[in-house]
């Protein structure tokens, strides 16, 4: 029960005895391989608990970072499924939406039809307004046409009637003159 001192006595005694019974031979690698432990453990022993310590307190930085992520992660997750959870909600009015968008179309194709009703009534209406000038038009000038023949007729016989009325004229004045 000597602790760590024992040991390392017991290891420096039996080292002692294995050089000077040439047991153990000390050439430069034997020396440089020594040097290398002793220093890794010397190292180990001083700096390790420091060293332990720094990496320790960057893993506990890295752990509270990941925490926070975490933690914003898990309350994302818990707002995702607070609002999962009022879809069914949301979803029981959907046959009534259903029906809204039934009569909805329903009545955009009523408002269609009436809209070509209306467009095509006007179109005909258009269409019979231009028929009925064209008729207006073609009567009219039949009219000017028979009135422009009657005129024509009616003095070209008014002529005609006005040369015998001057000779009966002419013929009455002389036989006048003639039973004066």
């Amino acid at each position: 029960m000597t602790g760590t001192t024992g040991f390392g006595a017991a290891l420096a005694l039996g080292g002692g005895y294995a050089i000077a019974n040439e047991i153990l031979i000390l050439h430069a690698e034997t020396v440089v391989a020594f040097s290398m432990a002793t220093m890794v453990g010397m190292l180990y022993q001083k700096a390790g608990p420091s060293i332990a310590a720094s990496l320790d307190e960057r893993a506990v930085a890295i752990e509270e970072t990941l925490s926070v992520a975490k933690a914003d992660k898990i309350a994302e997750l818990e707002a995702a499924i607070a609002e999962e959870k009022t879809v069914p909600s949301s979803l029981a009015a959907i046959s009534e939406i259903f029906e809204l968008n039934k009569e909805v179309a329903a009545m955009a194709s009523e408002v269609q039809y009436r809209a070509d009703l209306a467009e095509n009534e006007a179109a005909v209406y258009k269409e019979l307004n231009f028929l009925m000038q064209i008729e207006n038009e073609t009567k009219n000038a039949e009219k000017q046409l028979l009135i422009d023949q009657v005129v024509a007729g009616v003095l070209a016989e008014a002529g005609a009637q006005e040369g015998a009325i001057l000779k009966q004229c002419v013929a009455d004045l002389s036989a006048l003159s003639a039973s004066q």
